[in-house]
This record gives structure tokens, C-alpha cells and sequence, in this order.
């Protein structure tokens, strides 16, 4: 099954910001995200029933996924010591 990637506003803000090297690291393991949303890298936020997280470097990906209806919204794309707030 490949899932449909979606991206928040805010996190597509923030990763046109990104440097070009770093972004493209990053586009690279939402895309895998279409083929397994739940990779071995992947952990589950605590506090939060359908919050994931991938890392890249120094980058974090905050996403859900909707096993019925084959969507990833990536709802957070920061570094890390920002994106958790």
C-alpha cells in the first residue's frame, strides 16, 4: 500500500527554510514514509496517541498517519531543539 504524503503549513514553511543539503535529506525519508509509515527509526511521542517522529541529522519530523484512508500528515518539520515546543 503507498500512502499519500501531506504537508502542514507550518511544515512546509520551515523546510523551504531549511538549507538545500539538509532538505533534501529530509524529502528522502518522508518519501520512504509512503512505502511503511512505521520504519524501525520511527518513535511514537509520548503524551501523544498519533504522534510519530524520524530523525535527520538535526532535524525532526512530527507526523500522523490514517491507516483507513492511506494518509501521512507531517505536522512539524524543525530542528531539535525547536520542534517540540
Amino acid at each position: 500500500m503507498i500512502y499519500t504524503i501531506e504537508l502542514s503549513r507550518n511544515a512546509h514553511k520551515v523546510l523551504k527554510d531549511i538549507p538545500s543539503a539538509d532538505m533534501k535529506k529530509i524529502v528522502t525519508k518522508i518519501e520512504k514514509l509512503k512505502k511503511d509509515p512505521l520504519p524501525h527509526e520511527c518513535e511514537k511521542l509520548e503524551g501523544h496517541e498519533d504522534l510519530y517522529r524520524i530523525r535527520s541529522r538535526d532535524h525532526r519530523v512530527i507526523y500522523q498517519f490514517a491507516k483507513k484512508k492511506l494518509i501521512i500528515l507531517i505536522v512539524k518539520v524543525g530542528h531539535r531543539r525547536e520542534v517540540y515546543r
